[in-house]
């Protein structure tokens, strides 16, 4: 066997990949299989909990219907800030999330707040990333939320770590499920004994604005078996 191949089999990698595939989670074998190489996890301090969020970025002024408009967003805060209690949330447990403005920055600012480990998995390189998913017409405030938290906090960049995307892919749904993979395999690491949780904000709208959304990462916490809280951001 050659040495990639035992890195491979002895992190259980393979395992998870024919799992993923006998499932019909062609995406996930994608995934799985592109990270495996790179023994990432299998290094660094073993965490009690793992926490996941994916939700809506701020509403663009003028947005026809309104998702996450920038007036909910203290509700939306404190809304999350009640979940992490919930969870217990602090010091011995990571948190992953895709470092956009709105649900992503409020709830790494939150996860930060409390002493968590806090690891931002960003789809895009990050200047192009700040451009298209953080960036907000009329402010400066995403942006410089945003540089705060990667200073404080690990970045990940899908392209450095996965490598280019692959012809036809949607960088946004690739993130969706390379964030709930490496969330998985981190919670089967983990010390404690809770499920992998999840916070979602997110309107309801089973067809959201298209692959990488976030009813998309609704389906796939569900595969997983996830333990969901979702925050409807116009009526929380």
């Amino acid at each position: 066997m050659k040495p990639r191949e035992r890195e491979v089999e002895s992190n259980g990698w393979r395992r998870r990949i024919t799992e993923s595939a006998a499932r019909g989670y062609l995406g996930d074998v994608l995934t799985l299989a592109e990270e495996a190489p790179t023994g990432s996890l299998q290094t660094g301090p073993t965490f009690r909990q793992v926490a996941v969020l994916s939700g809506h970025m701020i509403d663009a002024p003028g947005r026809p219907v309104p998702r996450f408009p920038a007036s909910r967003e203290s509700p939306v805060r404190s809304a999350l800030s009640g979940i992490l209690d919930g969870w217990n949330l602090g010091v011995t447990d990571l948190v992953m999330c895709g470092g956009a403005k709105g649900a992503d920055i409020l709830f790494a600012e939150l996860c930060h707040a409390r002493g968590a480990h806090v690891r931002l998995l960003i789809a895009l390189e990050e200047p192009e990333f700040i451009e298209r998913s953080v960036r907000h017409p009329g402010t400066s405030d995403w942006e410089i939320r945003y540089a705060t938290l990667s200073r404080v906090c690990e970045v990940w960049s899908q392209p450095e770590r996965l490598g280019p995307l692959p012809t036809n892919a949607n960088a946004f749904e690739r993130n969706n499920r390379w964030l709930l993979n490496t969330a998985r395999i981190e919670q089967a690491r983990a010390a404690g004994s809770s499920p992998l949780l999840a916070a979602l904000v997110w309107d309801g709208n089973s067809t959201g604005d298209g692959p990488g959304g976030t009813s998309h990462f609704v389906r796939e916490v569900k595969h997983l078996g996830g333990r969901l809280s979702i925050i409807d951001p116009k009526n929380c």
